[in-house]
């Protein structure tokens, strides 16, 4: 999903009146772009795409887009709920339409976008619903029957049964758009969403025979962009791993500190090396470690927890805290 993210928001902001009608069914007489977090301070969230759409006979209407890939933080359903509530809060009375976007193969595909929330009385205390399009399981050929060229490059992230048709045929239609910049954007869209590789190997080859794009001040620009943001992504990356390392190790041993300092306060001192003992132990263990030392009725009780000490030389255990044995 990282790698489509951008170029997805991208897209859908370059033809989004053609997208917002697809999405609305509806005839798009102006979109207005609201980029802007949906704030209820203290407590700011920032929503992927936020757009207030003309139809006809002037009726406005909210339209916010959320793309997923397989991973979420949060499960869509709650952080949907959230941003329906807020949406409702700061513009009360304008008509909504909640999308997500699922990408990815898999993504979303226990999702049907209606939930709620059981009430005490046995029924039912909330209930919202939002459209839910599964991008991977729609047949990239509806594209064509659609005919609208600003959709041409969603095929890069639907089920594309026979590539060896489809993607000449999609290519030709997009050459026969007229506005050149507009082609090329087309193009740049449907390479940037897809992802299987023989898919775009066709692209690529395609654009190359055709002489597309090539050597045009638009093509030199995104060259120049994706060097710029592949070098940041890749620095990005690498930071991110290590602070993600490091975050870690800086959790486990925090961990290790709150487990001896709980001990400590509640069995007091001993002579036992807690520390040695918990070192080995990983992040997650040391979470249910951390729940006995609060929780133990005893330190027996909590060294039952442990693993058990490493051996000495003289095959003796280590001395235990207070005397008291593991065993």
């Amino acid at each position: 999903m990282a790698s489509t993210d951008s170029p997805l928001k991208e897209f859908v902001t370059t033809f989004i009146a053609d997208i917002a009608a697809w999405l609305l069914q509806a005839e798009v007489q102006q979109v207005e772009a609201r980029p802007e977090e949906l704030r209820l301070l203290p407590d700011p969230v920032a929503a992927d795409q936020v757009f207030f759409v003309t139809l006809r006979r002037e009726r406005q209407v909210l339209l916010h887009i959320e793309f997923q890939g397989r991973r979420s933080r949060r499960p869509m359903r709650l952080r949907m709920l959230d941003y329906m509530t807020r949406t409702a809060l700061r513009y009360p009375g304008v008509e909504v339409l909640h999308v997500v976007i699922y990408v990815g193969q898999g993504a979303g595909s226990d999702d049907d976008g209606v939930h709620q929330l059981p009430s005490a009385d046995g029924g039912v205390a909330l209930q919202w619903r939002y459209r839910v399009l599964h991008l991977w399981r729609m047949a990239a050929e509806d594209v064509l029957e659609w005919g609208v060229p600003a959709l041409l490059p969603l095929v890069g992230q639907m089920d594309i049964r026979d590539p060896a048709t489809l993607v000449p045929e999609v290519l030709r239609r997009i050459q026969a758009v007229e506005e050149v910049e507009t082609q090329q954007r087309l193009l740049v869209a449907l390479a940037s969403l897809t992802e299987d590789k023989e898919v775009l190997t066709m692209i690529e080859r395609f654009i190359e025979e055709e002489g597309l794009l090539l050597d045009t001040p638009f093509l030199q620009k995104l060259r120049a962009e994706g060097r710029k943001e592949g070098w940041e992504q890749g620095r990005e990356e690498g930071w991110e791993k290590g602070t993600r390392k490091g975050r870690e190790e800086g959790r486990e041993e925090e961990c290790r500190r709150m487990v001896e300092r709980t001990i400590h306060l509640r069995f007091g001192n001993g002579t036992l090396d807690l520390a040695a003992r918990l070192q080995p132990l990983s992040l997650s263990e040391l979470e249910q470690v951390f729940e006995a030392a609060l929780t133990a009725s005893s330190l027996a009780a909590f060294l039952a927890h442990l693993p058990a000490p490493a051996r000495n030389g003289s095959g003796g255990s280590q001395p235990e805290l207070d005397g008291v044995s593991n065993t």
